[in-house]
């Protein structure tokens, strides 16, 4: 089972029965008015990542409706000696009965309890076992319990761009999202010592495979050896484009969506159509012309960065540029930025590794508060505002220090250090490798974020609502599976115009044969038209509200916050440019919010 996240400081509770074990878990925000569901996790570690990572297949919480009345889902003591309240499910109740994938904590506490005593309390819940062996394979714990023989969960990295898993499928290190989990033992490590060689290919620390060390080579003729040792408290995880054994993660570059390239085909069929009207082409050549696809050489580094994490609570997280090869060696060349301050030395690599934090939490605790007085209401807008500010980007150097950003990805000239800033990851923290963007999620962040199963739970009530398309008076659905792939012709499948936000089904009416626009029959206004698609990967999700809203122009539907928050989110485009995108598709976004209110009939 999933337990909360552990904190260093958390105070010791009673030890666990033989059919109970009970942890303690953070208090739930005053305005969340639903039940956290504890999601699963399917172990993968058979999968060529060395048994230190799974994938998850729900990233945390769930929130659902509390239990009709007469359902003997949950039974409820309240200890007023200590002043916690204990949580059972009934599930252990049950006579040979299934256990339920996930432990349900209630949402009504004991009866009249005071606000007092609502924060102080402490939430406990059962861990319950697999009944089979079948669900034993399927399925591991993702808490931080030492006693436990579960692993300890670090955080997870997620690739943005993609919508849920690879379109190639995820196999062995190259996945859409990795997970961080302490190892059996530990492989950090820490600077021992540096000194000058003439010659350092010849070095005895670059020769031995044993030792990590980082070469800063000055000139033909000099180079400093950073030699690392051995370091008990953290574990290292690399990440890159090699698939050689010291690379954790595999990464490649995030390359152009289908949607995307069909738009690039449709836009140079217009600018080919337009030619051809204006005489400065004729149509025998304009139908003669392809869309020219190349192959991109990759600009991200085959070992681009490095995450040491402490292995003990809170389990703090940073980043380093560069990554050991399978020597265990970093070389930084004669022309890779580097400098000395203070007997110390340190580079970049050459396309750099860039960091952005949010300035606010990134999820929105705002949001779930369904019953709210005017004096709410505006603090609540006070919030919003400075919370859709988006941060800044730094570069992180070799040895972990922050900088700002050089004037292109590949200058010689280092930015300005950034003294009050550090290279420790937060939850929402973004890592650009120039080629593909990751995000952090720590622990605690997966804890109150949604899963994917509520993400299915909202289409299916959505779905209930029986949406109408206006035209042809049929009933729209919104697929709910990944895989579905409907065509233009299924009359069931929703669209929806991106000028104004009605959605509907397909259909022939108000539809300019020289454009790709086409009007709206509810508000005659002329635009794109585009299918809706949900956006299933939680880890993008910052709340847990009805997905009402579509991202411009890709149709990746998501809750009001996650689309005011990621297209506010400027991801680093190309040497110096910056552009805010979907999340789920890497679409750049368009239009003068990026997002658009979906309305259904």
């Amino acid at each position: 089972m999933i337990h909360p996240p552990q904190s260093s400081s958390s105070s010791t509770t009673s030890g666990p029965t033989p059919q109970q074990s009970i942890i303690s878990a953070p208090p739930l925000p005053p305005n969340r008015q639903s039940i956290p569901y504890l999601g699963q996790i399917r172990n993968n570690s058979s999968s060529g990542s060395n048994g230190s990572f799974n994938e998850l297949s729900t990233t945390a919480f769930d929130l659902i409706q509390p239990s009709p009345p007469g359902s003997s889902m949950i039974l409820m003591n309240n200890n007023n000696n200590n002043n916690e309240t204990v949580i059972q499910s009934s599930a252990t109740k049950t006579t040979n009965g299934q256990i339920m994938n996930g432990s349900k904590l209630s949402s009504s506490l004991s009866p009249q309890p005071s606000q007092e005593s609502f924060v102080d309390s402490t939430f406990k819940f059962e861990q319950q076992q697999p009944t089979s062996a079948n669900n034993n394979n399927n399925h591991s714990s993702l808490h931080n319990d030492d006693n436990d023989n579960s692993p300890v969960v670090y955080g997870e990295l997620v690739i943005l761009g993609y919508n849920g898993c690879l379109p190639q499928g995820e196999k062995g290190r190259r996945r859409s999202k990795y997970q961080l989990q302490r190892r059996q033992r530990a492989n950090g490590i820490k600077k021992s010592k540096h000194y000058t060689v003439k010659q350092p290919q010849s070095s005895k620390a670059i020769q031995d495979k044993e030792q990590h060390s980082i070469s800063f080579t000055l000139s033909r003729s000099q180079a400093i050896i950073v030699e690392y040792q051995h370091d008990d408290e953290t574990d290292m995880f690399q990440i890159g484009r090699s698939s050689e054994s010291p690379i954790d993660f595999v990464v490649i570059d995030t390359l152009m969506s289908e949607n995307q390239q069909q738009q690039q085909q449709q836009q140079l069929l217009n600018r080919c159509l337009q030619s051809v009207q204006n005489g400065n082409m004729s149509s025998s050549s304009a139908s003669s012309l392809q869309p020219i696809k190349q192959a991109q050489q990759s600009t991200i580094s085959r070992f681009a960065c490095r995450i040491l994490v402490d292995r003990q609570p809170p389990y703090c997280a940073r980043i380093y540029a560069a990554g050991f090869d399978s020597s265990k060696n970093i070389f930084l060349g004669e022309k890779a930025t580097k400098w000395q301050t203070n007997g110390e030395i340190d580079g970049l690599t050459t396309n750099g590794i860039l960091v952005m934090h949010p300035k606010q939490p990134f999820i929105d605790k705002w949001n779930s508060n369904q019953n709210q007085n005017d004096d709410d209401n505006i603090f609540m807008e006070q919030q919003q505002k400075s919370r859709y500010i988006d941060g800044i980007w730094r570069e992180v150097s070799v040895c972990g220090e922050i900088y700002s950003v050089r004037e292109t990805r590949s200058a010689s000239q280092k930015g300005v250090r950034i003294d009050n800033e550090t290279n420790v990851l937060q939850d929402g923290t973004l890592i650009d490798l120039c080629g593909a963007t990751l995000m952090w999620r720590s622990l605690e962040g997966l804890y109150r974020s949604p899963t994917k199963k509520l993400l299915e739970e909202m289409i299916d009530q959505l779905n209930a609502s029986r949406p109408q398309c206006p035209v042809g008076l049929n009933t729209l659905v919104i697929p709910r599976k990944l895989s579905a792939s409907l065509g233009a012709a299924d009359d069931k499948q929703p669209y929806v115009y991106l000028k104004c936000g009605h959605v509907q089904g397909y259909h022939d009416w108000g539809q300019n044969k020289h454009s790709n626009t086409r009007t709206c029959p509810m508000c005659f206004k002329s635009g794109p038209i585009v299918r809706l698609t949900m956006g299933i990967e939680p880890s993008f999700c910052t709340s847990s509200t009805l997905p009402n809203f579509a991202f411009n122009p890709c149709g990746h539907m998501a809750s009001e916050s996650t689309v005011r928050y990621w297209s506010q989110v400027l991801i680093p485009h190309g040497t110096n440019g910056f552009h805010a995108m979907c999340p789920f598709c890497s679409q750049p976004l368009q239009g003068e919010l990026g997002y658009v209110k979906l309305i259904f009939q």
